[in-house]
């Protein structure tokens, strides 16, 4: 027998069939709801009782999801959401969770997110007026099993590649890591990508034959670029990169190579390579591959360059 499709507005009665019905599958499958208590409203108000700002949070398998946030518009801009934001982190904390996560439209807050130290999972594009959907996570601090995951670029990751560093307002193209990957393929390149907790973090390359002429008479292969993205560095995720490309190094041939650029930008990463043991090699600047004599006139830019080696045994 074939039954008719109604079409009607979704009542709160049909809503608790529904629910009850997924909840009882969920205990079946698992032994527990998933959902373990109703939404929770955390509110600020006024003394006459108004509502100046609101956040509603829900546990979700044992993680905390941010349902809404919501500031009167008269008292936005004033720390009230950040305020509201912190509490539910602190609350998740309280709660065990490992992570809280959330959804924001590209015309919301985002960015606020970003600022608070949510991770972009994934951006969807293609809504009506141009809008995009932001899936943001937060792990907590107290989180004991951060996992870092070091593998070879695969041809699938290049998308993931190019979205994360967009997402950082940080432009990479995908032709660029296509042409790596071919490289890699070929072998004269290694790529490999890092997640933190199942997340992109960032990439490392190694180009067996140096451009810098002196590394390839040499046979010194190159460590020709390390980007981490943002929101995951100052937490071991260059540092076990470095280490991944400096072991392969190490199986055949006992010296590597880097060129570290010379603007402010890169501090960090130049007292970085300083501490893990790489010091120049002793041949001055060059700019486009090219030493510079003295007194030319050259630009700051990421085409002047000081090479570094590191021996390895």
């Amino acid at each position: 027998m074939q039954y008719p499709i109604v079409q009607s507005t979704l009542t709160p009665e049909l809503e608790k069939v529904i629910c009850k019905f997924f909840a009882e599958y969920a205990i079946s499958q698992t032994g527990i709801e998933g959902l373990s208590d109703p939404p929770i409203s955390f509110e600020i108000r006024k003394e006459d009782g108004s509502l100046i700002a609101c956040l509603v949070v829900q546990l979700f398998w044992g993680q905390l999801y941010i349902e809404y946030l919501f500031v009167e518009e008269a008292y936005r801009q004033q720390g009230y959401g950040t305020q509201l934001m912190e509490h539910a982190i602190e609350f998740g904390r309280k709660q065990g969770c490992d992570f809280i996560f959330l959804q924001s439209m590209s015309f919301q807050a985002p960015n606020f997110y970003k600022k608070l130290g949510f991770q972009v999972d994934f951006v969807r594009h293609g809504y009506t007026k141009g809008v995009s959907y932001y899936y943001l996570t937060k792990y907590l601090a107290q989180v004991s099993n951060t996992k870092i995951e070091i593998r070879p670029l695969t041809q699938m990751d290049i998308a993931t590649i190019v979205t994360g560093f967009a997402n950082a307002n940080w432009s990479k193209s995908a032709s660029m890591f296509e042409i790596y990957w071919q490289q890699q393929q070929a072998g004269s390149m290694q790529v490999w990508v890092a997640h933190l907790n199942q997340q992109f973090a960032g990439y490392i390359i190694l180009n067996w034959k140096s451009d810098y002429k002196p590394f390839y008479s040499q046979g010194i292969p190159e460590i020709m670029d390390l980007n981490i993205l943002p929101s995951f560095r100052k937490q071991g995720v260059g540092s076990k990169l470095l280490d991944t490309a400096e072991a392969m190094v190490a199986i055949k041939t006992n010296q590597v190579g880097l060129g570290i650029k010379l603007y402010a930008e890169y501090g960090p990463v130049q007292r970085l390579y300083v501490r893990r043991g790489y010091i120049p090699d002793g041949r001055g600047v060059t700019y486009h591959y090219q030493h510079i004599a003295p007194g030319s006139n050259v630009s700051l830019d990421d085409d002047l360059v000081l090479w570094f080696v590191k021996r390895l045994s």
